[in-house]
């Protein structure tokens, strides 16, 4: 039967080759997917002695959100498979993740189940998400085995073996860190059991691990975090009760689509819709009600293991994925208890052959959807090809001194060896924290203004990334360079007007000074001297300031927005925010002497609404269409104090910064850091604090 089922898998992986060597000019052994390259980056940077420097001579990085995976492949670079040669050996590694896969479903099944551990090979075979996903040469497959032989360690009672495995599942993707607690949590559920014992100190083995790997990451880049990973999830866009509720609704879309295959997404392609949900159900809860053996622990840590997973991919917004790529490891499970489920329902009908009919019918089914996932794989492969080819002409094309920043294609690094490579979404460029969070990302407008290392000769981006990233990107890409034009494929990911191109880098609109520029606040601040400034839009000057807004809009936040605009002499981009309502901050003063306040703003400014409880924009409604001018009336507080109401002029132009000066009365400012409020629809882009020239800080 095994051989049998290795034989299916063959003619499995024939017919997602054979599309995907049709699909694509260079062949089969292409990543179908950019983040593999990414890995082999990581990979090339262990091989050549700078790990997890992403470029040689930057700052380390943990952008893989793996440890383990860029280790494995720079293995064989090392051993000489480098260049196009790294895209055979992950092709082959990969390959025998998905052969082991079967292997293992199989020995787990006929020791649990074996009656039916023939349904439950053929339904791990026959799963096109599981082939997808393994096929895509992430880190899945590796993790995939990994958990099948944890499983299996624990149902067959070896512990040390599992002791091994657990501690690779750690180090290999955050999913482990799930399983690890999972493991520890069940051992102190059952300590009191003399015989389960041990499953308590791995949990304790595995928890160390997981502590192990955080220490590391905060060693590497100063945070706990995996960069890949922060400013990701619900909670780090809403607050508690919101991203609670958008957690609860994606669970229960976790449970409905992935499980039950319900609902209007792909997801019923995954096994036959309802019944194979019910199987599988039925087939772990049977596995958890028994009593009589040290069996079941594996099947109880699976379970909790699993619990976690869903929970962690709810709360994160990525679910769905890449056909749910981050829990594609659960489908060998699935198979296992869905064969499980079909001996139940044997034992329930002992003389007739509906097991064999319900068994055929989810078999027959999942057969019937594999050539749709084997197709999207060509699809994704054929898009990633042609935007290679654009890599590699634009590498040849460029001298090699010249740099290249890109917003979201991190793995052209690997295509471009040796070439100094700037990834400005902060995954392996960890200077720009901002952008990974997609709210606040023009806030990098002034990391780029303040490190010039970090902007980068030529632009990689795709049509969408310019229109989705317009104010950051627009005021700062040039002329576009001629390179192949490839042919871009529709799918769901890669929409064909993607088309990805080179451009030139113009970044004369961040020359200007950071200093007042209007004639009116020039001739105001003469003879004064400057105590303090805030740069709004940059995180570091926001904090440092304790800035904060205050929205009269009900239930909307409006994020950092940007413009491009004359200023003086200078064509000036800046980052600001659109106030609708009053901000707040904190400054550096001398006490008891008279405060000049210059303000940049603008008439509007173009920025979307956000919901609290949506991490999407709403693009219908642009504050843009809000005027605050010709004339701003504003209140400034001082620590509550009134310090007075202002009536001040700009210009209506959309093409000009206006600045305007509001002087606060000694007697407000009461001690060294007072707080500001200030009251009433304005942009703010940067403020100056100047005090009479006697004046110091403290």
């Amino acid at each position: 039967m095994l051989l049998l089922a290795l034989s299916g898998t063959l003619l499995v992986l024939a017919l997602f080759c054979f599309l995907a060597a049709n699909s694509s000019s260079k062949g089969v052994a292409m990543p179908p997917q950019t983040d593999t390259l990414i890995y082999m980056q990581y990979a090339r940077a262990i091989a050549e002695g700078h790990p997890y420097c992403y470029i040689s001579g930057d700052t380390p990085t943990t952008g893989s959100t793996s440890h383990l995976y860029p280790l494995l492949l720079a293995i064989p670079y090392a051993l000489g498979a480098q260049g196009e040669a790294l895209y055979v050996v992950s092709l082959i590694l990969n390959i025998a993740c998905l052969l082991l896969i079967v292997v293992l479903v199989w020995f787990i099944a006929c020791r649990i189940t074996p009656e039916t551990a023939g349904y439950a090979v053929f339904f791990a075979v026959l799963s096109g998400p599981l082939a997808y996903t393994v096929l895509q040469q992430s880190d899945i497959g590796v993790f995939t085995v990994l958990v099948l032989v944890f499983f299996a360690a624990l149902l067959y009672e070896r512990h040390k073996t599992a002791a091994v495995f657990l501690a690779l599942l750690v180090w290999c993707r955050p999913e482990g860190f799930i399983l690890a607690a999972a493991t520890l949590g069940y051992g102190m559920i059952a300590c009191w059991h003399p015989q389960r014992r041990r499953i308590f100190v791995l949990g304790l083995w595995g928890c160390g691990n997981v502590m192990g790997v955080l220490l590391l990451n905060k060693f590497l880049t100063g945070s706990f975090v995996f960069q890949s990973l922060a400013g990701k999830g619900y909670l780090t866009h809403l607050s508690l009760a919101d991203a609670w509720n958008r957690s609860v609704a994606d669970c229960v879309s976790l449970v409905t689509e992935f499980l039950f295959g319900l609902g209007h997404s792909d997801r019923h392609f995954y096994t036959l819709p309802i019944v194979g949900g019910v199987l599988v159900l039925t087939g772990l809860f049977h596995r958890l009600m028994r009593r009589e053996d040290c069996s079941t622990v594996a099947d109880s840590c699976w379970a909790l293991g699993t619990f976690g997973a869903l929970v962690l991919v709810a709360t994160s917004g990525w679910q769905g994925f890449r056909h749910d790529r981050h829990i594609a490891w659960l489908f060998p499970f699935f198979a296992i208890y869905a064969a499980i489920g079909i001996r139940v329902v044997k034992d329930l009908l002992p003389r007739t052959h509906v097991w064999h009919w319900v068994g055929a019918l989810v078999l027959l089914y999942q057969a019937s959807t594999i050539p749709y996932f084997a197709f999207e794989n060509a699809v994704s492969l054929k898009n990633t090809a042609a935007r290679m080819r654009v890599v590699s002409e634009a590498h040849r094309l460029l001298p090699p001194e010249k740099s290249i920043i890109v917003t979201w294609f991190f793995g052209a690094a690997y295509l471009m060896p040796g070439r100094p490579f700037v990834c400005a979404r902060g995954y392996v460029t960890p200077q720009y924290v901002a952008w990974r969070d997609d709210v606040d990302k023009r806030t990098n407008i002034e990391i780029l203004r303040r490190h010039p290392e970090l902007r980068g000769d030529y632009w990689l981006l795709d049509r969408n990334s310019i229109i989705e990233n317009a104010p950051l990107c627009t005021p700062f890409v040039g002329r576009k360079i001629s390179v192949a034009h490839p042919t871009i494929a529709q799918d769901s990911y890669f929409p064909s007007s993607s088309d990805l191109g080179l451009y030139e880098a113009d970044w004369s609109s961040l020359s200007a000074p950071r200093t007042p520029l209007a004639t009116n606040a020039l001739a105001a601040v003469q003879g004064w001297q400057l105590v303090d400034e805030l740069d709004v839009g940059y995180l570091a000057d926001e904090k440092a300031h304790l800035y904060q807004t205050s929205s009269r809009l009900p239930n909307r936040y409006i994020p950092v927005s940007a413009a491009t605009r004359m200023i003086g002499d200078y064509k000036n981009t800046e980052a600001a925010r659109m106030v609708l309502g009053s901000d707040s901050f904190h400054i550096h003063t001398a006490p008891s002497r008279d405060v000049r306040v210059v303000m940049r703003t603008a008439d509007n400014l173009s920025s979307p609404l956000v919901k609290k409880d949506d991490m999407q924009y709403e693009f219908t409604r642009f504050v843009k269409n809000i005027k605050i001018g010709p004339e701003l009336h504003l209140r400034v507080d001082v620590d509550g104090v009134d310090a007075g109401s202002f009536v001040v002029s700009i210009s209506t132009s959309k093409t000009v910064w206006s600045e305007v000066v509001l002087d606060l009365p000694a007697s407000v400012i009461r001690r060294p850091d007072p707080k500001l409020t200030i009251s009433g629809d304005h942009v703010a882009a940067y403020y100056w604090f100047y005090q009479v020239p006697d004046a110091r800080r403290p």
